[in-house]
């Protein structure tokens, strides 16, 4: 049978110890959860990256159009807008709208585009 390995510096690890252990001793374990929770920093930071790059798209187009007027998505396209990021919908005036940061907008069928600022 294989012998279980620490995590962090691949130490064989005493079978007499408890079956769920994964690190050799507490620095060990410090270690990795540094560089667990680095990988999760930067895989958050990447995420949240695309949703400030789409908040200052529609922030733009909004100072633009106001919320009044549907603009082609065609112009947001050019600007490499990242139509699958969104988190939830909301209903505004009746439509659903998909919020992203502090604007939110709707996808028409005919490939027009109203943004409102959210409050």
């Amino acid at each position: 049978m294989a012998k279980r390995r620490c995590l962090f510096c691949n130490v064989a690890l005493d079978w007499n110890d408890h079956g769920n252990r994964n690190y050799c001793n507490e620095e060990c374990y410090d270690a990795g959860k540094k560089l667990r929770n680095i990988k999760k920093y930067r895989d958050n930071k990447a995420e949240q990256e695309g949703f400030q790059k789409v908040d200052l798209i529609l922030k733009r187009f909004y100072e633009l159009y106001g919320s009044d007027r549907c603009i082609p998505a065609i112009l947001l396209d050019e600007v490499e807008m990242a139509w699958l990021i969104r988190k939830n919908e909301i209903i505004i005036n009746g439509r659903p709208a998909i919020p992203v940061g502090l604007y939110a907008y709707n996808l028409y069928n005919n490939a027009t585009v109203q943004i409102w600022k959210l409050q």
